[in-house]
């Protein structure tokens, strides 16, 4: 019984140095590819958190912007008053008056858009965002707001409508109604907008460029 005893004791081994060398090889390998795909999964997510921050905020602006628009209408003479030229480019900054004849500009300060009236300025975007692009394109590049009564054509010289007319066709003539006609377009701002986040997250800025096109409902002709 004794010598049973003694060789089933010889028989069990335990781990050698190398199969321990082996297994902690093997853990360390597996929980450095598990805490990188953590790491890189967790740096995703706040990059699409950033992302979507920076949308959100965006757009709000975006959408606050144009609801101002569509309650008030373009003006025209406070882009470009008495310049004798059409608003035939982009420009940094927006006029328009309420119904009540309240003038606003919107336009870029410190990365930010805000409105102005009477020198008082009112921020409109988030200070989570930095606004780094803001352009107006409006159409018609003429004033279609300019009225003018009128014997003959000679009466509806273009270099007289606080915006240029240009182009052919009846547009800067007189009409039998005795008014000078202009184009006939209902205003619209093709509004282009860059932002990017305030603070960058892992080092990197989050960027979203939206663009929309608003008309404005008061249409005085």
């Amino acid at each position: 019984m004794k010598n049973m005893n003694s060789h089933s004791i010889k028989n069990k081994k335990g781990f050698g140095l190398m199969e321990a060398v082996v297994v902690t090889a093997i853990f360390a390998v597996t929980m450095t590819v598990i805490s990188t795909i953590l790491i890189n999964s967790l740096r995703f997510q706040r990059q699409v958190n950033a992302e979507q921050a920076v949308v959100g905020s965006a757009r709000d602006a975006l959408e606050t912007l144009a609801r101002e628009i569509r309650l008030g209408y373009i003006d025209y003479t406070e882009h470009l008053p008495q310049s004798g030229h059409e608003l035939d480019s982009a420009v940094n900054s927006l006029f328009v008056k309420t119904s009540a004849g309240t003038i606003f500009e919107f336009t870029l300060a410190a990365g930010q858009l805000v409105a102005v009236e009477a020198g008082n300025v009112r921020p409109i975007s988030s200070t989570d965002i930095n606004i780094t692009n803001l352009q107006f394109y409006v159409r018609p590049t003429s004033d279609p707001y300019w009225i003018q009564g009128c014997s003959d054509d000679g009466g509806c010289d273009p270099t007289s409508i606080p915006v240029k007319i240009t182009g052919a066709g009846p547009t800067g003539t007189c009409a039998e109604s005795g008014i000078c006609v202009v184009e006939d377009v209902q205003p619209r701002v093709t509004i282009i907008l860059r932002a990017e986040t305030a603070n960058p997250t892992e080092g990197k800025f989050s960027t979203v460029d939206l663009q929309t096109t608003v008309s404005a409902r008061t249409y005085l002709r």
